[in-house]
């Protein structure tokens, strides 16, 4: 498409009626993003400027359709939800350094289905592993008890507000 005078003119007298982008796209037969980049280039925008007392009709009805459900925010399902949680951080108790298991520096291609994949050391074809047993067989974890408490924190918990 091509931007003549005239197009540019019926473009900037649509923005100045509050028109929306996507209403402004279905007029020219182009693209909301056609619009938009030419609004762009110009210098222009199809939003309302914050405190200029202005909004579209739609916007009115849809707010006052909102609170008058008894939302609000107009924020709906799990994204709401998780904006309004504040998370609550606790310390997590890593474990100490004496605990550790004796590492067994197995061949990480020669280990056992049931020994821990921690990398002990090496890399590529040479490196080695924990090799201990796992901590939870049912689970099919890949660590040690050990090396399963600093590979895996617990989730924080939410608090509801």
């Amino acid at each position: 498409m091509s931007w003549t005078a005239e197009r540019v003119e019926t473009l900037k007298k649509l923005v100045a009626e509050n028109w929306s982008s996507g209403a402004i796209a279905r007029e020219f037969g182009v693209t909301r993003n056609t619009i938009i980049g030419k609004l762009h280039r110009m210098g222009m925008s199809t939003q309302i400027a914050p405190g200029s007392g202005k909004a579209s009709e739609g916007a009115i009805t849809l707010r006052a359709t909102r609170r008058a459900k008894g939302n609000p925010t107009g924020v709906k399902g799990v994204r709401g939800a998780v904006r309004k949680a504040a998370v609550v951080l606790k310390p997590v108790e890593l474990p100490r350094l004496e605990d550790a298991p004796p590492s067994l520096d197995v061949p990480f291609l020669s280990l056992p289905r049931k020994a821990c994949q921690w990398p002990a050391s090496g890399a590529g074809l040479t490196l080695l592993c924990c090799g201990n047993p796992t901590a939870h067989h049912e689970s099919m974890a890949p660590y040690c008890a050990y090396h399963l408490r600093l590979a895996y924190t617990p989730r924080p918990e939410r608090k509801k507000t």
